[in-house]
């Protein structure tokens, strides 16, 4: 784990940076992921809170839009990560607002978002039946192009660690 914790260090240091990540996820697709991590999530949300508040419509459409709202404003209250929501409370250590360890297993997982994506290999997907409502929130989130729709999270294992670039430089 020592590969792990030395990288974790590296990206601790403070402001925007770029990433490049030769990653393979569960689904066995292989991809170059280029990410942008450091910048200031207040402000990211704050930008989309307002794109979205510029905008109605109407049935379940304006339903997934008062629920993306609702989901920001909570962020907003109660601190980025930590909207009941959506926090794997007591799983992971917080390094900073890019990296965390994995309390059980730790592995390290990298957050940002996703700037570009090249697939070298097609990973096998099992069909999503999702619901109208979710539906409705990635069409929303598309459209008016919300940088919160963008945002990953990549599990780094040792062996990925060869290939990851930071700033254009290998680690």
């Amino acid at each position: 784990m020592k590969k792990l914790q030395v990288l974790a260090e590296l990206l601790k240091n403070k402001g925007t940076k770029f990433i490049s990540i030769n990653y393979v996820n569960k689904n066995e697709e292989h991809s170059i992921c280029n990410v942008l991590i450091g910048p200031k999530l207040n402000k990211v949300y704050q930008n989309d809170l307002t794109k979205l508040n510029t905008i109605k419509y109407s049935g379940i459409k304006e339903t997934a839009r008062q629920e993306l709202i609702n989901s920001i404003n909570k962020s907003l209250e109660v601190g980025i990560g930590n909207n009941p929501n959506y926090t794997c409370k007591d799983k992971f250590e917080h390094l900073d607002n890019n990296t965390k360890f994995h309390n059980q297993n730790d592995e390290l997982y990298i957050q940002g978002f996703l700037i570009n994506k090249r697939i070298i290999k097609k990973g096998v997907y099992k069909e999503v039946k999702s619901q109208a409502k979710t539906i409705a929130k990635k069409e929303i989130t598309k459209e008016l192009n919300l940088r919160m729709g963008k945002f990953r999270m990549y599990k780094i294992t040792e062996n990925q660690l060869l290939n990851i670039k930071l700033n254009g430089k290998i680690l």
